[in-house]
């Protein structure tokens, strides 16, 4: 996994991000709030700093990888 990767958290599973929200940015912990109060996915963005410290990993085990270079192209 490497920074600049977007999974798409389902709502349901949004509980497991919160529960490392101490390693989230700001507007990430805002985001995650914004998409727990509707029912909604989230699209999260890896940041470097979240490659290899748990929160990328949990990433790998709940979200759904989105096609970001067809994005690009």
């Amino acid at each position: 996994m490497t920074g600049g990767q977007i999974f798409r958290v389902p709502n349901d599973k949004l509980f497991m991000l919160a529960q490392m929200s101490n390693l989230l940015t700001p507007k990430q912990k805002r985001d995650l709030a914004a998409a727990h109060s509707l029912p909604s996915d989230m699209n999260f963005r890896v940041t470097q700093k979240h490659v290899g410290n748990g929160v990328g990993a949990l990433l790998a085990s709940i979200g759904i990888p989105l096609a970001t270079e067809a994005v690009k192209n």
